[in-house]
């Protein structure tokens, strides 16, 4: 006997539209911060940080 039911599915960053030419424009100077106070003068230059995780979440909850 089921009570009641819920499915749901979530994502996160799927799309980002840009002209930026690296990975993600979301990316800080230095790629995890800025370790020595540069991030003024290499504003625009991501050193190949890693861009942002895509999410995917799929749920399933049954009350009985």
């Amino acid at each position: 006997f089921v009570r009641n039911m819920r499915i749901y599915v979530t994502a996160q960053n799927l799309l980002t539209i840009t002209n930026y030419s690296g990975f993600d424009p979301e990316v800080d100077a230095l790629g995890n911060g800025d370790r020595n106070g540069r991030a003024n003068v290499t504003q625009g230059i991501d050193f190949g940080g890693y861009p942002q995780s895509r999410v995917f979440m799929i749920g399933f909850n049954v009350g009985l």
